[in-house]
């Protein structure tokens, strides 16, 4: 005998309320990251977004990012920054951005190469130091149409910095052309000291007097004279000339030859010590023009500074979801 089930008659769906109906449907956050290196494995905190576009809104452009805190070769100008750059730029608008810096240097070359990539794909950048950016983030720097620093921001000397294999560490290669410069200055101070001592004490006339005390004055400096390596002379004096010439190229246009080339000189030679602190007002002494940092924007930088402490960001902020465009070739730019 065949048993019929009855199967329970189907419970429709309750239908949404009128109130129900209207809500709109709840969207998953959309993650943000930097164009090229995103230190935040989840995609950048939410209050990081917030500040980054609270400057872009007060300085009306986009902002590029190159903040370097770590103690790996991205953390330093060099090679690698602009090789990612050149196969993102595409990513970038084609208008005014307002490049963020905040590093301890490296590569005066690849610096100028930075500068001179934002120029030409964006047409200008205007530079903002919050902190620091000393050696060739200075250079960078001076390649924008603008700096912006903070009451507390730091430049630096652009003295070129060579690596010594003896002593394994890198020095200023102004150490080495100053030592000459140095050498002159004392032997002139003998002579004239050597000369004011004998004519007070012989009343000999100065022709009498004078070959024989510079004979003496050359005989005393010639083991140091004799210790400079020519050569190595020539070189250290071409990497001066070469950190000089970035400087001053980057600087025409903006400023008379002259001018430019005047600053460029004084930033390279004129320091006694790599580290110096180029501050605002010094910055203005040599002839830079430099304007304070828009005191709307101080907060929201400094919040994005302290949330990538000690990591590097290098890039723009952009969807996670957007498409990635045709790396360009090196050729493109």
């Amino acid at each position: 005998m065949t048993t019929t089930t009855e199967r329970a008659p189907a419970q429709e769906e309750p239908k949404p309320t009128a109130q129900e109906a209207n809500m709109p449907v709840a969207q998953e956050p959309t993650t943000k990251r930097f164009t090229l290196i995103c230190p935040f494995e989840e995609g950048v905190p939410e209050d990081v977004c917030d500040s980054i576009n609270e400057i872009e809104k007060e300085m009306g452009m986009r902002a590029f990012f190159l903040l370097q805190q770590g103690h790996t070769q991205r953390d330093r100008i060099g090679p690698d920054i602009v090789r990612m750059l050149r196969q993102t730029v595409r990513r970038l608008p084609q208008k005014k951005v307002a490049l963020i810096i905040e590093s301890p240097g490296g590569d005066a070359r690849s610096a100028y190469l930075i500068a001179m990539i934002l120029r030409r794909h964006c047409g200008e950048f205007f530079s903002v130091v919050p902190r620091y950016a000393k050696s060739a983030a200075t250079l960078l720097a001076l390649g924008g149409n603008a700096i912006q620093m903070g009451r507390f921001s730091e430049l630096g000397p652009l003295d070129a910095q060579v690596h010594d294999p003896d002593g394994e560490r890198d020095i200023s290669a102004l150490d080495e052309v100053q030592s000459l410069i140095r050498l002159h200055a004392a032997a002139m101070e003998m002579v004239d000291q050597g000369m004011f001592l004998l004519l007070s004490r012989t009343r000999k006339k100065v022709d009498k007097l004078l070959p024989l005390n510079m004979d003496f004055v050359a005989k005393m400096l010639q083991p140091l004279y004799g210790s400079i390596d020519v050569v190595h002379y020539t070189q250290m004096s071409r990497v001066i000339k070469v950190a000089e010439e970035y400087v001053a190229r980057l600087l025409r246009g903006k400023y008379q030859d002259a001018k430019a080339q005047s600053i460029a000189r004084h930033l390279v030679s004129n320091y006694p010590d790599h580290g110096f602190v180029i501050d605002i007002d010094e910055a203005r002494t040599i002839g830079l023009d430099v304007i304070p940092i828009d005191a709307n924007c101080v907060a929201p930088l400094y919040k994005i500074l302290s949330c990538v402490d000690k990591r590097t960001v290098v890039g723009s902020l952009e969807n996670a979801e957007t498409k990635k465009e045709r790396a360009p070739n090196e050729t493109d730019i």
